[in-house]
């Protein structure tokens, strides 16, 4: 038998600068996020308890007969959420615009119809878990041969729901006449605020 536990203090930003969007009370993305310290609205990983348990058993009185059994619980801490997280505004913006000549495109330039395009994680997110069990049935033929037949499988929960809130041209979101910064080739304009 064994345990592990696990805690983290969630994911937080230095400067109070942590942004994801939430859900109104109809279930619909918000369109500024919140800005805070943390990027989550609760730490759901305080205590993440992992047990763990194996057995080995040779009912017979030969001992050729090998019967092994074990189960555990594991997480996947959210060490890599960045990449989520840091195109959300209002310090790190990323706008996209449809309809331009690509000889057009100018560094610093100001697009009247660039639409932003957020990102984020549920603010509640539940650290993924894994439980693992394994079975295996060993019979000894011979001094340097054995057969073995075994069992091996899992289950996952919770599945992390990335957040977009519409598809960037979506008509509802706000057009933005911001200073826009050239990157990935021309496809890409974003606008970063902040230190």
């Amino acid at each position: 038998m064994g345990f592990r536990g696990e805690s983290t203090n969630g994911w937080n930003e230095a400067h109070g600068r942590a942004a994801n969007y939430a859900f109104d009370s109809n279930g619909v993305i918000t369109t500024q996020p919140l800005v805070g310290s943390s990027a989550f609205t609760v730490n759901n990983a305080k205590f993440l308890p992992a047990p763990r348990v194996a057995a080995a058993w040779s009912p017979f009185a030969s001992k050729k007969t090998g019967i092994r059994a074990g189960f555990g619980l594991y997480y996947a801490l959210l060490d890599n959420l960045s990449y989520r997280l840091d195109q959300n505004g209002p310090f790190n913006s990323v706008f996209a615009v449809k309809n331009i000549a690509f000889l057009s495109i100018a560094p610093n330039a100001t697009y009247a119809e660039a639409k932003a395009i957020p990102s984020g994680v549920q603010p509640d997110l539940k650290t993924p878990t894994v439980e693992s069990w394994s079975l295996k049935v060993e019979q000894q033929l011979s001094a340097n041969a054995s057969l073995g037949v075994s069992y091996i499988g899992s289950h996952a929960y919770p599945r992390i729901t990335f957040r977009r809130r519409k598809p960037a041209y979506a008509d509802d979101l706000p057009g933005v006449a911001l200073p826009c910064r050239l990157s990935g080739g021309g496809l890409l304009l974003s606008s970063r605020r902040g230190a």
